[in-house]
């Protein structure tokens, strides 16, 4: 059985500041569906002063090139080139995904402007945009 470790921190939401290019811990990997019923996993990252940032990963082939690019931030991640993986299998997919808690990796967080629809209300938030090595010099 696992022991609970207290760790206030763990519970900040404290949000990025403004765009830019941040280094990060992924911390959590969160494994969900979507109304539709597809897998999704929520990554979380956090910045070195606390801020927090996640970004989803929908489980659809069409949108499998998102784990690459992350993959190829994370050089320290050791996986064959070619391998193949059934991500049919929601346990996969989870668990693939899930091996990336504890990494380091900068993102790159843009700006992005969307109309709140029942307010029409023009709202802001900061997206993961790119993914970078941690030992890239930006």
């Amino acid at each position: 059985m696992a022991l609970f470790k207290v760790d206030r921190s763990s519970a900040s939401t404290k949000s990025f500041d403004a765009p830019g290019i941040y280094s990060t811990e992924i911390v959590k990997a969160e494994a969900a569906l979507t109304t539709k019923g597809e897998d999704t996993v929520k990554l979380i990252f956090r910045g070195e002063d606390g801020s927090v940032a996640s970004d989803s990963f929908l489980n659809r082939e069409t949108v499998w090139w998102r784990v690459n690019a992350l993959l190829a931030a994370l050089p320290l991640i050791k996986i064959s080139e070619g391998q193949e993986l059934d991500f049919s299998k929601a346990k996969v997919f989870q668990d693939f995904v899930g091996q990336f808690v504890g990494q380091k990796v900068k993102i790159k967080l843009e700006e992005e402007t969307w109309v709140k629809e029942d307010t029409k209300e023009e709202k802001k938030t900061l997206k993961i945009k790119k993914y970078l090595p941690e030992t890239n010099p930006f």
